[in-house]
């Protein structure tokens, strides 16, 4: 083996060509050269160097130069299996630069020699547009192809098609390919994992079944898939067809983030988010969500800003909660949108802007139902800002919130009446006042009837006019 590594380094030595060893072939010099040694070389004894060095795309990267040498030879000597990996090495840029062209060519001529594996791939190139236009439906005959000659990963591929599919879907023949790929390879994790989400949801004329879901996820689970445990986690987590054990959970969702399944991470910190009014809970939340972020996963980037905004003080870092809500911001995250808007209106991690406070909570991500209207009434009546009270604009984002800040009609309605009591001439009027007092008391406000009935001890006439 190490001679037969020496000799593939000895063809880069040479800017080794077909056509240069052709010539070398040919020299009349009477003992062998070492460049004549390297064509006697066995083509299925380099096929099996490449094999050792590449070890598909697993092996170490600094001998995939030698193994791709190594492939070419046994390629062009008409080896299947030297062509399938000689285009591979192409298709994906392992030891040279991407090339779909000499992929596509090689490929074809090993699925020609009856290579399932390049049939499959040969589909994956046309699914995926790689050196051609994209064609599903092309695609597809080569998937087909690959399965009809065993190739789980064949079968798997047109399940995927029939699957996901936005013309064509047909959930019934995904689940016939499913079950063929684990039929071909009863350990394929990932076609146990979309048989489960299909059984799960249903459709397409397949009632949903959940026990037929779990066992699927089990299965998934126990086969290495990374999906698996965070799909089986969810059914200990919110007790479907089983009692709920959030401990079992939060340990699926940690294997599945361990596989790679980086949104996992995720999942396991929602568990104690939803308890995140105890300060442990806080903490562990934060532990799993900084997990996710820094592996990528920025879905609840607004949860870790939400944690150092409002956590207890241990946790608490002004700073960091406005760092991460401007960047959940930037990512148009509507919750983190409405968060920052908190941080200027209050001065938390920066200086306050009541300007950006207001652009902020007026976006709120496109989401009407964050609409902040009774705190963007309460923010232009403050006289601790960097602009002086905004009465009218005070007056109108208050009477929206009576209207449409479900959350908070009743304190819209309040905190109307202490603008119409408090405010300055012309805005000041106790009558309006009163009203908006008493429309807060009907919607069950308490301090609105402490508001309320010191109105009419204060101005006796009011209560007089109203009867």
């Amino acid at each position: 083996m190490i001679q037969l590594k020496m000799i593939i380094r000895l063809v880069f030595s040479f800017s080794f060509t077909g056509m240069l060893l052709l010539s070398v072939c040919q020299s009349t010099t009477t003992s062998p050269t070492k460049a004549e040694q390297i064509v006697q070389v066995d083509p299925a004894s380099l096929n099996e160097l490449g094999n050792s060095l590449y070890r598909h795309g697993s092996g170490n990267p600094n001998n995939y130069k030698e193994a791709l040498a190594a492939y070419q030879i046994a390629a062009e000597a008409g080896i299947s299996n030297a062509q399938f990996y000689y285009a591979r090495m192409h298709q994906y840029g392992h030891g040279c630069r991407q090339n779909f062209d000499l992929a596509w060519e090689f490929y074809q001529k090993s699925a020609k020699a009856d290579d399932r594996r390049a049939w499959n791939n040969l589909g994956h190139m046309l699914n995926q547009g790689q050196g051609r236009e994209p064609d599903r439906s092309a695609s597809l005959k080569y998937y087909k192809r690959s399965s009809e000659m065993g190739m789980p990963m064949g079968s798997y591929n047109v399940a995927l098609y029939h699957h996901f599919d936005s013309v064509k879907q047909d959930y019934n023949r995904a689940i016939k390919y499913y079950e063929l790929a684990v039929e071909q390879y009863p350990r394929y994790g990932a076609a146990y994992n979309q048989m489960g989400r299909i059984y799960e949801n249903g459709g397409n004329e397949l009632e949903p079944d959940r026990s037929k879901a779990f066992s699927a996820f089990l299965l998934a689970t126990n086969f290495g898939d990374e999906y698996g445990p965070s799909n089986l986690g969810r059914y200990y987590r919110d007790g479907l067809i089983i009692e709920p054990d959030l401990e079992v959970a939060e340990k699926l969702f940690i294997e599945s983030a361990r596989r790679g399944n980086n949104s996992a991470w995720n999942a396991a910190a929602s568990l104690y988010w939803m308890t995140r009014y105890k300060q442990e809970d806080l903490q562990q939340a934060l532990e799993y969500y900084l997990k996710a972020y820094e592996a990528g996963e920025k879905e609840f980037i607004y949860r870790i800003g939400y944690i150092y905004k409002e956590g207890a003080q241990e946790l608490r870092d002004e700073a960091k909660a406005f760092t991460f809500l401007q960047e959940s911001a930037e990512l148009e995250q509507p919750m983190g949108i409405r968060s920052l808007g908190y941080c200027y209106a209050y001065g938390i991690g920066t200086e306050k802007n009541r300007s950006k406070a207001e652009a902020l909570w007026l976006d709120c991500g496109g989401d009407e139902s964050l609409m902040q209207w009774h705190q963007l009434g309460l923010l232009m009546a403050r006289e601790d800002t960097d602009q002086p009270p905004n009465w009218l604009k005070a007056e109108a984002y208050l009477k929206k919130g009576t209207v449409t800040d479900y959350t908070g009609q009743a304190e819209s309605w309040r905190s109307l009446g202490y603008l119409y009591r408090d405010a300055p001439e012309p805005m000041q009027d106790h009558r309006r006042a009163l009203g908006c007092f008493q429309e807060a008391v009907e919607l069950g406000d308490r301090p609105a009837q402490v508001a309320l009935s010191h109105l009419k001890n204060t101005h006796p006439i009011l209560e007089t006019e109203v009867q």
